[in-house]
């Protein structure tokens, strides 16, 4: 089978709206998972040897995952929104306390649930718990699931600085915990149920690449299922109590009139899985019946997107600004500031584009023809991902004085539309970076 195309799943989804205009390309996170057999104090001790990544620059880390309208690649995917019923607005859904995943009263389902995904990797986090392994190599906040996307980001980050093995678990651990929060059982089971595990079967490691980077060696699977279920909606719970979650225009039934950047409105969202491709030897269609409608905080800012809750808060809380922005107010963003939050989303991005295209080799060792051709489709979403981050902030958001809106441009002309040699990219990511710290300070 073509992994770059899946095949439709072919339900029939006449009973929910289809969006008409067109559909961008997202980009479907690929996310592998360790065994116990693959972690050992052997290969902990090898991992704990590895050079650190380089932050400032683009040097692929550990994927967590992100949904943007700008990023692309080579499997297209529809996410379908029903409707938004725009509510009270001072209505925000509180987050679940507790240390597992649990899914809110909103969903209509009560109780734990801990998919056979869930308890694969939670068993693999004590066994490296028990082993020693997670306490030398990971920051003390790595149990928990009730800390933010961008805590999650960093928390992993870290890790993989020390041990990528363990940074390997704890992503995927946040990830299952995510996806059992808004999904219903019945759909965690067809949808999540195995597909961890299977891909646990394979031993890999991923190994430091001269000049920075990681390639792939061993042998690791395409979980579709995990796809289908992280473009259902990613979100993950905030401190604040909302949700993240980033989701094109183009796909929301929502009045494209609302007012200026900060309006916020609660909205009753309900995802279909009639539109998206499904592997169906890897996880089972979902009816749409099975799929739940919940209610999360959505604000619309600038053009081009709207984000759910706790990503403008991110925004807010990066650049300084601690309460809301009254509407039509423009908030300056220093450079630093966009830095600060862009890397984040870059870094991850392009992590997920050099593994994406490793793994589409068969898991062998790739030439340096085919790592340059890695590197540049890498750069290009991370440059896609950069620009996500300005429009998250809003067009006027951004400090007039800033040289990062002409220099982002710049380096979206270089790397949009053409393959980079080698070393390309990350120069002119770093160059981007550089004339972000050397912006004004609003």
């Amino acid at each position: 089978m073509d992994s770059t195309r899946l095949p439709s799943c072919g339900r029939n989804h006449t009973r929910r709206h289809r969006a008409t205009t067109a559909q961008p390309e997202l980009w479907l996170p690929w996310l592998p998972c360790l065994n116990q057999s693959a972690i050992s104090p052997e290969r902990s001790r090898r991992s704990l040897s590895t050079a650190s990544l380089r932050r400032s620059s683009l040097s692929p880390t550990m994927p967590i995952s992100s949904s943007s309208e700008r990023v692309s690649c080579s499997v297209p995917v529809s996410i379908v929104i029903a409707s938004v019923s725009i509510t009270n607005p001072n209505e925000c859904p509180q987050k679940a306390q507790t240390n597992w995943p649990q899914l809110p009263d909103r969903t209509g389902h009560d109780g734990e649930v801990l998919t056979d995904a869930v308890n694969h990797v939670r068993s693999e986090l004590a066994t490296m718990a028990d082993n020693g392994l997670l306490q030398a190599a990971s920051p003390p906040e790595v149990r928990p699931v009730d800390i933010s996307y961008l805590e999650q980001c960093e928390v992993v980050i870290r890790t993989a600085q020390n041990d990528a093995s363990a940074a390997w678990v704890l992503m995927v651990h946040y990830q299952a915990s995510a996806y059992a929060r808004f999904l219903s059982p019945a759909a965690a089971n067809k949808v999540c149920s195995g597909v961890l595990a299977a891909a646990g079967t394979a031993v890999a490691t991923a190994i430091p690449r001269a000049g920075g980077g990681w390639r792939l060696s061993g042998e690791w699977p395409l979980a579709s299922g995990i796809w289908y279920a992280d473009h259902m909606l990613t979100q993950f719970d905030s401190p604040n109590g909302r949700y993240v979650a980033f989701v094109p225009t183009c796909q929301l039934g929502i009045p494209q009139d609302w007012a200026a950047a900060g309006l916020w409105a609660t909205g009753s969202v309900t995802v279909t899985a009639a539109a998206v491709d499904l592997a169906p030897e890897l996880c089972a269609p979902v009816d749409s019946e099975e799929l739940l409608t919940y209610d999360l905080p959505i604000r619309r800012l600038g053009p081009g997107l709207v984000v759910c809750g706790a990503a403008s808060a991110a925004v807010d809380a990066i650049a300084g600004h601690a309460s809301e922005p009254l509407p039509g107010q423009r908030r300056l963003i220093s450079g630093a500031a966009l830095e600060r939050l862009g890397r984040c989303y870059a870094e991850n991005c392009a992590a997920r584009a050099w593994l994406y295209e490793v793994a589409r080799r068969a898991s062998r060792e790739v030439s340096e023809a085919e790592q340059s051709l890695c590197e540049a489709n890498a750069y290009r979403a991370a440059v896609a991902a950069t620009l996500t981050v300005v429009q998250l902030a809003g067009t006027e958001a951004l400090d007039p004085r800033s040289r990062f809106t002409q220099t982002h441009a710049d380096v979206v002309a270089a790397g949009a539309h053409a393959a980079l040699q080698p070393g390309q990219y990350s120069d002119a990511f770093r160059r981007l970076l550089a004339d972000a710290r050397e912006d004004p300070q609003p």
